[in-house]
This record gives C-alpha cells, sequence and structure tokens, in this order.
C-alpha cells in the first residue's frame, strides 16, 4: 500500500484514546514501562484527542492492524499559547516516506485550530535535523539524569499543591499539569535539607521521578539527600534539567548519569501560512 492510501484522521475517532497504547509501544519500543503508563502520559500531557491525529490504512478508524502513526497535541493550560506534542511517530515500516513531515504540518494545523500560536515537540538530539526541515528551531534542551538510591527504606510525604511556597527557584522540572494529574497515592512532596530543597515526586513503576526539583542554592548536596530517602537500588531519575544549570557538573561528580537528552523544538508565528 502506498502513502496515497493513508489517512489522517482524529484520535477521537477510536472512541478511546488508550487503545493507541500498542500502536505508541511498536513506534517507540517495549521500555521499562510501569502499568497505565500510556493512559496517564495522555492525561498529564493534557492530550487532547479532537485535535490529535492517527494514521490508518482503512476508512475504519477502529482497526487497529491498518495504524501506521500519530500525533498527539497536548495544550497544557500552564503553557499559555503553546501546543505541545506529547508523542508523534510512525511504525517502522512507514518511515521515511513523507509521512512524518505530514504529521508536523497536521500538528501546526491542529494547534493553529485550538488557538495556539506556537507548537513544542520534544525531540530526540537525532531527529533535530528533521524537525528543522519541518521549519521548527531549537528552544531547550534539557537531560534527565539517573542514579539510584542510598538509604534503608522509603520515605513518603504528603503531595503538595504546585503553587504552594517553594524554597527557591524550579532548578529542573516539567510542567504543574503533570504534577496535578498524577494520581494522589503515586506522587509525594519531600522537604530537605531544613527545607532548603522541595522534591515533588512521582512513583513510575519501581523507579521515583523528581517531576520538580526546587532549590534556595541548587547544591548537589539537595540531589543526595533525596536519594537517601529511598532504598539502596532505586532507580531514581531528575527530570529535565536544563544542559546550562550551573549544578550539572557537581551532579555528575556526584554519580548522576545522563539517561536522556531532549531537544525541545519550536515553531511559532504559524496563525497564517507564510
Amino acid at each position: 500500500m502506498s502513502t496515497a492510501d493513508i489517512r489522517a484522521v482524529p484520535v477521537e475517532s477510536v472512541g478511546d484514546a488508550t487503545l493507541l497504547e500498542p500502536l505508541a509501544r511498536a513506534i517507540f519500543g517495549e521500555g521499562q514501562r510501569p502499568q497505565g503508563w500510556f493512559a496517564q502520559k495522555l492525561r498529564r500531557e493534557c492530550v487532547l484527542p479532537p485535535r490529535s491525529i492517527l494514521l490508518t490504512q482503512s476508512v475504519d478508524a477502529t482497526d487497529p492492524a491498518a495504524w501506521v502513526g500519530y500525533g498527539l497535541l497536548g495544550r497544557p493550560p500552564s503553557l499559555g499559547s503553546l501546543a505541545r506534542t506529547a508523542g508523534i511517530g510512525l511504525i517502522p515500516a512507514w518511515r521515511r516516506r513523507g509521512l512524518g513531515a505530514a504529521l508536523v504540518e497536521g500538528l501546526k494545523d491542529a494547534a493553529r485550530g485550538d488557538g495556539a500560536n506556537g507548537l513544542l515537540i520534544p525531540s530526540s538530539p537525532e531527529a533535530v535535523p528533521f524537525y528543522t526541515r519541518c521549519g521548527l528551531s531549537k528552544h531547550n534542551t534539557r537531560h534527565t539524569l539517573r542514579a539510584t538510591g542510598l538509604g534503608n527504606g522509603m520515605v513518603r510525604g504528603v503531595a503538595e499543591p504546585w503553587d504552594s511556597p517553594c524554597p527557591g527557584p524550579m532548578r529542573s522540572g516539567w510542567f504543574a499539569e503533570a504534577w496535578e494529574r498524577t494520581p494522589q497515592d503515586r506522587r509525594c512532596t519531600l522537604r530537605l535539607r531544613g527545607d532548603s530543597d522541595r522534591f515533588d515526586v512521582s512513583m513510575e513503576g519501581s523507579a521515583q521521578l523528581a517531576v520538580r526539583w526546587t532549590s534556595k542554592d541548587g547544591g548537589a548536596e539537595g540531589a543526595s539527600a533525596w536519594l537517601r530517602t529511598m532504598s539502596a537500588g532505586t532507580p531514581a531519575l531528575i527530570h529535565d534539567l536544563p544542559v546550562s544549570a550551573p549544578e550539572l557538573p557537581a551532579l555528575l561528580k556526584r554519580g548522576w548519569r545522563v539517561a536522556q537528552t531532549t531537544i525541545e523544538m519550536l515553531a511559532m508565528g504559524f496563525s497564517t501560512r507564510g
């Protein structure tokens, strides 16, 4: 079948967007994802099924055997006028046929139709040239760091609202909705070093993810204090630390390692076509 036979339909056409989870696994690989990860992703990243795109080979949009790719569009209110993708990709057999660029253009149109004036697409370093050809430019580059617990047990705190007082500026982190839309029993707030550091932590299977880290001084000791709140060997992730963060070298010296690098690609001012 040729690309001319591929149809783009709204994700809402399948009824329940969580049905796309097997397609997501086919696109991005199995990985080590906890149960329910895809439903949580849709919720936390404020995905809009009517604005998101499914590519299918069939006139029956509900036939999973015909699905070849998707682009998920999110509108977290905290990002204001920007829309953000929560995943864009094709199964391997359908790559390098021009469908990826068509998905990007479709998502730009979808963002425009929802009133956004810009679109953010999180990208791997390898995909940057592709998004550049699609008219996007580099916006931010961030690392996710990984280490393992140093303590003898698990310390849990009560999850605090995102806008409750913080000890200092945000050193790393996601957006407010990613915290607020995580189930209450899977998140907690830890205040450490005499309230010099605040970690807003979500439980991602066996791992702990710092959705946000705020700190008076950004010292690496704050990250070490967090590791001491969890059992030895527990995977710990600091999410979205800017590559320019002054604390990065000290964290790497303390044993943290770069698990993933994400480059945000940005299209702005597409309210009209040039």
